[in-house]
């Protein structure tokens, strides 16, 4: 589980709103993802990004925020990881 922070997805997610990630399940287009880019210096905590997956090819991966609203470019060799973001209906089992 990961918190929130900031509001560049908001309304759909606020500051402080849990997630829970998949890390087995590829993300899909359209799917809410969390985008962990490498850290700059090895040993180092990095940030990561909470964003609406656009597509991915090329060797990019293309996310897009909400608040406000504007796509993300990503170089898939700087990510460390993309996990999907588990939809609350999912996780409930509706």
């Amino acid at each position: 589980m990961v918190y929130v922070v900031g509001d560049s997805m908001a309304e759909r997610y606020e500051d402080g709103d849990p997630l829970y990630v998949d890390p087995h399940r590829r993300p899909k287009p359209r799917d809410i993802v969390i985008v962990e880019p490498k850290a700059p210096m090895a040993g180092e905590a990095g940030s990561a990004f909470v964003k609406r997956l656009v597509r991915r090819s090329g060797g990019k991966i293309v996310v897009e925020q909400f608040n406000p609203p504007r796509e993300l470019v990503f170089d898939e060799d700087d990510v460390m990881r993309l996990h999907r973001v588990i939809p609350w209906t999912e996780l409930i089992g509706m």
